[in-house]
């Protein structure tokens, strides 16, 4: 069972790095060892869940969350490769193809199983979530804050000139343009309203 465990998060981890590896423009040869690589790794995870069926029997098997998360990753991984090869034997357009590569996206949740093996990323995130309400609290003191301090630059400093001030028509534009130098803020950092203060 420890061994079974150490086997699967090597491979996650070597799944991981695979990911990693992929790049935008990349060669024909790098594709292809990819598409390989991920046929192997969704194998791979489709032969571990097929075992832990047989050992833990279905029913315990989809006890655990744990358990389903990796079902439903290794069924989506199916299904992506299936409609991907199903789409390039019937010779759909290109930019279909590469709309359906959205799908390829599930692998990336590959990555979340680690935290099956790893216990002290579990606590990690576990304390993460529970401190999310505390942190919900401190940001809503902090726009508090940022509220009252904009509505202050807004009284302070609304009637300085901006650039777009001097090209305004007739006598508007007197003030700014009579002004001493450097006195002009930028139209793009102003206090004219609190949205740019």
């Amino acid at each position: 069972h420890f061994r079974f465990n150490a086997l699967v998060s090597a491979i996650i981890i070597a799944n991981v790095v695979c990911m990693g590896v992929e790049t935008f423009k990349s060669a024909a040869w790098q594709d292809s060892i990819l598409e390989h690589s991920n046929w192997f790794f969704t194998l791979a995870f489709g032969l571990e869940c097929f075992f832990k069926m047989i050992a833990l029997s279905p029913r315990r098997y989809f006890y655990a969350g744990w358990d389903r998360f990796d079902y439903a990753l290794v069924m989506a991984s199916f299904a992506t490769i299936a409609i991907e090869g199903y789409a390039t034997l019937i010779g759909v357009n290109a930019s279909i193809l590469r709309s359906l590569r959205v799908f390829r996206l599930f692998r990336i949740l590959r990555v979340f199983r680690i935290f099956r093996q790893a216990k002290g990323l579990q606590n990690i995130v576990a304390a993460i979530f529970a401190s999310l309400p505390k942190i919900v609290n401190l940001f809503c003191l902090l726009a508090l804050l940022f509220f009252v301090y904009s509505i202050l630059g807004v009284t302070l400093f609304g009637s300085v000139c901006t650039n777009f001030d001097q090209k305004l028509p007739d006598l508007q534009a007197v003030r700014c343009i009579l002004g001493p130098d450097g006195s002009v803020l930028d139209s793009h950092a102003h206090f004219s309203n609190v949205g740019y203060a």
